[in-house]
């Protein structure tokens, strides 16, 4: 009998919430039934695996924290661990790295020996002095990404991006174009179609971590402008953040006396999250960076419309199925909210023509590109 490929899967920079990666590697895991698979991560990593039911899977913990409090830190300890675990075999595995964060990128670069190296890039970080948020993280996290791709570059097997984009961006930091793939994030659609609506209770919907790239205080700004017009339109905001931004997010709700029609739920299940969203008649995604957003995919698999800003890495992705409005204009994505809410006939006809376009990401169509890069590398 032919032994299994072992998968040493990294997911050691993960924090909190769910991002796009953490997602993506997970629900790729889940489908790789036929390897041996090890995840590398936290304490809160194996905890967000299970609640997305990865099972039958080992994992290498590398810090048991409950909150991310010094990342740098934090990204330290975990890099450390798993160096020195000795636990990864020197020969005949893959090293799957999900994020280009150093605490997935340095550990698989030292132990690549004869392994098989696969990374995955999901977006370049913009300047740190054009980002909102902390300077110094912001400062630390650009040149980070610029160091790991030192080192990917040097040794990587494989890098799986995730639109055309990023690659023509790689190949004019002058990395390998043949050793590039571009294989876009997958959902499983058939979930979302057997998803039960909820009894109405929100207008529009975000979903996603807390943080300043994600915009969500622009959603603030929106939403002074739409209660002018009307004081009644609803905005349910789901997901995670530090403390920090958590409460910065609520104290402004409520200086801007908007907690009536802001309403923050926290982290929800799937079931529960993709329920609201699938009851709605809008879902706002302002965040200022992403490499593709699979929670627009998911929301499209809803059948429910896309506003979000123009970003450039949405023209190849989404092509014309969202609703892009020119990053900033918060005048104009006030109206559009409000003008969409009112048309039901309009918000049918995109969530149709958006449906019928994302079925191409379904993971019986992005899979096989899996199934080929590991068999044949």
């Amino acid at each position: 009998m032919k032994i299994k490929k072992s998968i040493y899967a990294f997911m050691n920079g993960y924090s909190i919430g769910k991002s796009g990666a953490d997602i993506a590697l997970i629900e790729l895991l889940k489908r790789l039934t036929y390897f041996k698979r090890t995840i590398i991560t936290s304490k809160n990593g194996i905890k967000l695996c299970k609640n997305l039911n990865l099972t039958n899977i080992s994992f290498i913990i590398t810090s048991y924290e409950s909150e991310v409090i010094n990342i740098l830190w934090i990204y330290i300890k975990r890099t450390w661990k798993i160096i020195f675990s000795k636990q990864i075999p020197k020969y005949n595995s893959i090293l799957l790295s999900s994020s280009d964060f150093f605490p997935d990128v340095f550990p698989c670069f030292l132990l690549k020996m004869n392994n098989i190296w696969i990374q995955t890039i999901h977006h370049l970080y913009p300047h740190y002095k054009s980002r909102q948020g902390n300077f110094f993280i912001n400062f630390i996290v650009y040149y980070l990404q610029r160091f790991s791709f030192f080192l990917i570059k040097k040794r990587a097997n494989k890098i799986i991006v995730v639109n055309t984009m990023v690659k023509n961006q790689l190949i004019k930091l002058d990395f390998n174009k043949n050793i590039i793939k571009v294989i876009p994030n997958a959902i499983n659609i058939s979930y979302y179609e057997k998803i039960k609506r909820e009894r109405h209770r929100y207008d529009t919907v975000y979903l996603g971590r807390l943080n300043y790239s994600k915009g969500i205080f622009d959603l603030i700004d929106i939403w002074k402008q739409i209660i002018k017009k009307n004081n009644k339109i609803k905005l349910a905001i789901i997901g995670k953040g530090s403390k920090k931004i958590t409460n910065s997010l609520l104290k402004k709700i409520n200086n801007n006396k908007l907690k009536n029609n802001i309403k923050y739920l926290g982290c929800l299940s799937d079931k529960q999250a993709f329920s609201i969203i699938k009851s709605s008649k809008l879902f706002i995604n302002p965040s200022h960076e992403e490499g593709f957003s699979i929670t627009c995919l998911q929301a499209m698999a809803c059948n429910i419309p896309v506003i979000s800003w123009n970003l450039k890495s949405y023209k190849t992705i989404f092509e014309y199925n969202l609703i892009k409005i020119k990053k900033g204009n918060i005048h104009a994505f006030s109206n559009s909210i409000i003008k969409l809410l009112k048309d039901k006939k309009q918000r049918n006809n995109i969530s149709k023509k958006a449906f019928k376009y994302i079925k191409k990401y379904d993971w019986k169509y992005i899979l096989p590109e899996y199934i080929n890069i590991l068999n044949n590398i």
